[in-house]
């Protein structure tokens, strides 16, 4: 139960960068954009381009630090990290979240997640 528990936390320890990782990169994105004049294009392919990005690096982490089943473990870890982000933008800006885009955009994400962890498995 111990060895469990600590797995659980290495993993929450991964997640929670990788969440700290996208708020800098959200920043950083919002800055950019308070002070230059980009196309609404652009603006939404960037910021796709961050989730994904972090999603990537948080389900390669994640299934990095399993001990196996890394296609599991990378989709969990993705799709927490979309819970997280979900959760923080209803948080701070509520009618931000359009659904419709999550919804199409998830299985994508979900693929996405099972060949990172295929990957972060493999990297050991």
């Amino acid at each position: 139960m111990a060895g469990s528990l600590e797995n659980i936390f290495k993993k929450s320890k991964g997640m929670l960068l990788c969440f700290g990782l996208f708020l800098v990169l959200v920043a950083a994105w919002s800055l950019i954009t308070y002070f230059f004049t980009i196309p609404y294009g652009v603006v939404s392919i960037i910021s796709y381009s961050i989730t994904t990005f972090c999603m990537i690096v948080a389900s390669i982490s994640n299934a990095f630090r399993s001990e196996g089943k890394g296609w599991l473990n990378g989709i969990i870890g993705g799709v927490s990290l979309l819970a997280m982000i979900v959760v923080f933008t209803l948080l701070f800006s509520p009618g931000a979240i359009v659904w419709s885009a999550v919804l199409k955009k998830f299985p994508l994400y979900v693929v996405i997640c099972f060949i990172c962890g295929v990957i972060g498995i493999n990297l050991k």
